[in-house]
């Protein structure tokens, strides 16, 4: 039974929370929630702010991800767009000596009334201050505000993150498939089975240990091009488990292995036309400032990083994969939180990084998807994908340097 442990202003009226996020699948069971609804006065003034004070307590004080929905309504007549707008402050604190921290809340209006913030919470103590501003020509009537907070942990995530890697696992072929719906049955060597090796190595070692032993198998039956433990290389996905490329790199190749109950792939970046613009793909800018790193040359490498890291653009990374294609790759943005890591360089705006990650983790198998419009919203009918999961759990759990 969850303990609501809620600090709230006068006027405001405590009820049982009635919804969540879609986002959030019930089996990540958010461990801290309200439910508030606040009535204006029917005189409210058209063009007029009003503010609003909602507390909650994050018992564990672990990380998690915050996720807040305001929603306006009127009783006779339907809300349209633009007609409010909303923002926010986080004000947190932990035990003594309560040093106070405060992050600004980025709220969306998801549609007519509705508005959306995700914010990663890990202190004790939390405050959220709102300001709630009404157009001028706001037609008059009895209007309500309702806000329901729910907290996911990290650690919960994570764990379904990884669950959803076990799942797609394969005991017979010992590696994991592509994604559960689009491609049940194909096995990719690079970068899935390799990232996905690393991912588990810590959460599930039995199961890792399997990958890595069958893609040394595999690379040597199919003589493919291996790094300095016999693991098949794309010349870029290794970058991640610690491995130099070269640059610039080469137009890459995807090779079939094999064909018949199950499809066997792997990707080689070994083309024989050289990819001149490769630093307008934050991936490929990423790998090398990996790379330089392992090589000790870090100045090279935050030039490389600080490339990628411009591409973003408050929704993604915006790189001319983006730009030709008209949606956001969240490995993207897992693999520039991971190269921050390694790099030890600060990403300003991590905290609305992590959470969009997070937005795109399925509700049903606890995998993310990789391809999102500039909205925020998941493409249609869109999978998650083993390649896009371990690089998430890879950064998520990686830590700074």
């Amino acid at each position: 039974m969850f303990r609501w442990l809620v600090l709230f202003a006068l006027g405001l009226i405590l009820t049982i929370p009635v919804f969540q996020s879609p986002m959030f699948s019930k089996q990540f069971k958010p461990l801290q929630g309200l439910h508030v609804v606040k009535s204006l006065p029917l005189n409210m003034v058209a063009g007029s702010a009003y503010e609003w004070e909602v507390s909650f307590v994050n018992p564990k004080s672990e990380e998690g991800l915050m996720n807040v929905t305001l929603e306006v309504v009127e009783e006779k007549t339907v809300i349209g767009f633009a007609e409010f707008h909303v923002e926010g402050t986080l004000e947190s604190y932990d035990k003594p000596p309560r040093q106070h921290h405060y992050e600004s809340l980025n709220f969306v209006e998801v549609s007519g009334g509705v508005f959306n913030s995700l914010q990663t919470v890990d202190e004790r103590f939390n405050i959220i201050k709102l300001r709630i501003s009404s157009v001028p020509n706001l037609m008059p009537g009895k209007y309500t505000f309702t806000i329901t907070i729910t907290v996911c942990y990290t650690a919960d995530m994570i764990k379904s993150a990884v669950d959803f890697l076990q799942n797609m696992y394969n005991p017979k072929v010992k590696l994991c498939a592509e994604a559960p719906t689009a491609a049940p049955n194909t096995y990719w060597l690079v970068s899935d089975n390799l990232w996905a090796y690393k991912a588990l190595e810590k959460h599930a070692p039995k199961t890792s240990n399997a990958i890595k032993s069958k893609l040394i198998e595999l690379a040597e039956a199919y003589n493919l091009p291996t790094d300095a433990q016999d693991l098949p290389i794309s010349y870029k996905h290794e970058a991640v488990i610690g491995d130099t490329v070269t640059t610039p790199f080469n137009t890459t190749i995807l090779y079939t292995l094999y064909s018949n109950d199950y499809t066997l792939k792997t990707d080689i970046a070994n083309g024989t036309a050289v990819m001149k613009d490769w630093e307008e793909y934050a991936d490929l800018l990423l790998y090398a400032a990996l790379s330089k790193h392992w090589e000790g040359k870090d100045k090279e490498a935050t030039a490389l990083f600080n490339k990628a890291k411009e591409m973003w653009d408050g929704t993604g990374i915006n790189d001319t994969a983006t730009k030709a294609e008209g949606k956001y790759a969240t490995y993207k943005l897992a693999l520039l939180l991971y190269t921050s890591k390694v790099l030890g360089e600060e990403l300003d705006f991590e905290e609305e990084l992590i959470a969009t990650i997070w937005r795109m983790q399925n509700q049903t198998t606890g995998g993310i998807i990789t391809d999102y419009y500039p909205n925020g919203e998941p493409v249609e009918h869109a999978d998650a994908n083993t390649e896009t999961t371990s690089i998430t759990i890879i950064a998520l759990t990686c830590l700074k340097a």
